[in-house]
């Protein structure tokens, strides 16, 4: 396997030295980075003494080894004394405990493809897409592994911490969620923030995917990259939809010849290259949730997406038999929830309220079709709220003269903050959500 004993030896050569400055640079290695056994014995008995709080030096180490009845086998106290003296500074502890790790992450990627080689062989092709999940998690705790800085002391935390509560109190980008782009939501929830899982919900027809697609372009305005998977419209639909929103276009009179091409052509092709300019992603994605992870962890790892929306959760499939569709829409969820841990980042995911349901506090959380552990796994649960055009006269009006109908959002779940409702209108001609006590100036169309 590979490993490279000199490098073993010189890394605990440094510590042998210095153990009080070594130690901490070796927060991340553990007795299982050495491949060789004795040096595995050595730097676990190393480990041992420094959790001690002492400052232990050769004859200390001599004697814990005698007392753990290796010393003899080791090669005694002058093969210690050697081992001490294999390098003559630590000045290059750093370049050999990289070495030393990266031959372990080596061994561990062999070991995965070993494990994943004789899956393959035995796994059933209904189970493949549930396998290939496993291989793509597992080839990624590695790889964090690799970066992982060790434990931490509260210590070492509570500056870092105070300053963030600063950024917070100036609405610092770094330190507050992500802007949603909508001030009246960033007031309630402070942003989208890493690893939550959020649901936005609505009856049929009443506008859940034109927010989604709203906000994610206005998070894409601050030039935060934001990855789409939907399951419902494809990306050209979407595309479509983010121009019509931005140059406040109406397909409709566009398409009876309503709206002269000189009028509507103009003003789509500059949305289109404004639109160019945002870091915004699409995936077609098939339905299951394995692909769906899989596709989300490419988003992040590939395009440094820091965001990530689904339209929409009922149109999904879980991994596996379900004795009932609550349960895999449960199992998905959970699923969704981990996936947003895993990757640190938020996750906003579209659902559908039963026709019947009116939506607004507990009701509008119970309605979510299938809910089951939904209601228990979001962080954040959102339900759109407003009266359809065709559901009476003013609203048709309203729509008839392309004006904003009045919506809210209301937030019924906040894990880490406040409930309360987001006023807005929704502009049905061009699927537009705007809030309804502002807009700026870079949220009017072109």
């Amino acid at each position: 396997m590979p490993h490279d004993a000199e490098m073993e030896a010189a890394v605990l050569s440094c510590y042998l030295q210095e153990p009080a400055k070594v130690s901490d640079v070796l927060s991340d290695l553990t007795d299982e980075s050495f491949y060789v056994p004795n040096n595995r014995i050595m730097f676990r008995a190393m480990r041992e003494l420094s959790s001690k709080n002492i400052n232990w030096d050769l004859q200390e180490f001599c004697n814990h080894l005698y007392d753990l009845n290796a010393l003899d086998n080791l090669g005694g106290v002058g093969e210690m004394r050697n081992l001490r003296n294999k390098v003559p500074t630590i000045a290059n502890i750093v370049r050999y405990a990289g070495f030393v790790k990266n031959y372990h992450t080596s061994r561990k990627l062999i070991a995965v493809a070993s494990n994943l080689q004789g899956m393959a062989f035995e796994t059933p092709a209904a189970e493949i897409t549930k396998l290939m999940d496993s291989a793509e998690k597992e080839i990624l705790e590695i790889s964090r592994s690799t970066s992982d800085g060790g434990f931490q002391h509260i210590s070492t935390m509570v500056d870092g911490a105070l300053k963030n509560m600063e950024g917070i109190a100036r609405n610092d980008d770094a330190c507050c969620g992500i802007p949603s782009g909508y001030r009246g939501l960033d007031n309630l929830i402070m942003g989208l923030k890493p690893a939550e899982f959020i649901i936005i919900c609505a009856r049929p027809s009443i506008g859940k995917t034109a927010f989604w697609s709203n906000m994610f372009k206005r998070i894409a305005n601050h030039g935060t990259p934001v990855g789409n998977i939907s399951l419902e419209m494809s990306a050209m639909k979407l595309t479509q939809r983010y121009m019509n929103e931005h140059a406040g276009l109406n397909p409709r009179n566009i398409f009876l010849g309503k709206t002269p091409v000189e009028n509507w052509y103009p003003k789509a092709v500059a949305a289109g290259e404004y639109l160019k300019g945002l870091p915004i992603h699409f995936y077609d994605s098939k339905p299951d949730i394995g692909t769906i992870k899989r596709r989300s962890r490419e988003l992040v790892s590939q395009h440094g997406v820091k965001v990530i929306g689904i339209d929409y959760l009922q149109l999904m499939k879980g991994d596996g038999k379900f004795q009932s569709r609550e349960n895999e829409v449960a199992s998905i969820s959970q699923d969704l929830k981990a996936l947003a841990k895993e990757l640190d980042i938020p996750i906003v995911v579209l659902a559908q309220l039963n026709r019947g349901a009116e939506g607004g506090g507990g009701s509008g959380m119970s309605s979510i079709r299938g809910s089951g552990a939904i209601e228990q796994d979001a962080d954040i649960i959102g339900v759109l709220e407003r009266d359809r055009e065709t559901d009476n006269e003013e609203n048709a009006a309203i729509a008839e003269r392309e004006e904003g109908i009045k919506t809210k959002l209301v937030i019924c779940k906040n894990r880490d903050g406040a409930t309360g409702i987001v006023n807005l209108l929704f502009f049905p001609h061009c699927t537009r959500f705007d809030e309804s006590s502002r807009i700026d100036d870079k949220d009017v169309p072109v």
